[in-house]
């Protein structure tokens, strides 16, 4: 119809204290492009907390199938306590791939990650 329209795919929500990127699984979310027709653009979007607000909090999507860090999607909160974080132009892999988030806090602090989604623009 040539109109673009706008998918949500939700990842779900998560926390860590550690200070190296830990896999939160409860974000597994199998996603296959062609379910997308005509992928024109796709971001990650993270809502991330960092209620004591010492260090960064810092988010990332992970191909799980092909072992490899979705190019483009690592976001960083640095300073507020709640912050929605969107990437830059990320590429989903062609075929049902298993996509997981992974979160860290760069000093050790309690940081959590709530409604990530990746959005999902078509022509």
């Amino acid at each position: 119809s040539g109109q673009s329209r706008e998918y949500y795919i939700p990842l779900g929500s998560g926390s860590t204290t550690k200070s190296d990127f830990e896999d939160i699984t409860s974000s597994d979310t199998i996603i296959d492009p062609v379910n997308y027709p005509n992928i024109k653009e796709a971001y990650f979007i993270a809502s991330l907390k960092n209620p004591t607000q010492n260090g960064a909090v810092e988010a990332q999507l992970f191909n799980v199938t092909d072992k490899h860090l979705v190019w483009g999607s690592h976001v960083v909160m640095n300073g507020p306590a709640v912050q929605t974080v969107t990437s830059n132009k990320i590429t989903l892999d062609k075929g049902a791939k298993l996509y997981r988030v992974q979160l860290k806090s760069t000093l050790g602090f309690n940081a959590s990650l709530d409604n990530a989604k990746i959005r999902i623009i078509t022509e």
